[in-house]
């Protein structure tokens, strides 16, 4: 890559994080209680749906369960936003990058709210291609 040009860049993390904020959105479920559900602190949820945190299995079963759906259905959706997302250009990774990878190969990391609006676009822009 070269360092002339910014990458737009997220990670597989941040986007299932965001689903999981989506969803708990749409249930109107305050972080603290889905974290509660699930075992862990607000502030690890919180870095959970930044994509800042290891997710066990086990954590997607219950906040699947507290969130009303199925662990599949978190990570069909966040599959789904990964192909939107880089048909509009985005680079994802599958794990976090760190600062120094970031400025050496010219990536830009997508700010979680960015995310969640270009991830909110891509599952709406799915849904009503499906219908």
């Amino acid at each position: 890559m070269s360092r002339d040009k910014i990458y737009p860049t997220t990670t597989y993390p941040s986007i299932v994080g965001q689903i999981l904020a989506r969803k708990r959105g749409e249930q109107r479920i305050e972080q603290a209680e889905i974290a509660a559900k699930v075992g862990v602190t607000q502030s690890t949820w919180s870095r959970i749906e930044r994509g800042e945190s290891a997710f066990t299995i086990e954590q997607l079963a219950k906040a699947a369960k507290a969130l009303g759906c199925k662990p599949h259905n978190i990570l069909e959706d966040a599959d789904r936003a990964k192909v939107q997302l880089r048909d509009q250009g985005v680079e994802i990774q599958d794990s976090r990058i760190d600062k120094k990878k970031q400025m050496t190969n010219g990536l830009a990391i997508i700010g979680a709210a960015a995310l969640g609006g270009l991830i909110g676009v891509a599952l709406t822009k799915k849904e009503n291609d499906s219908h």
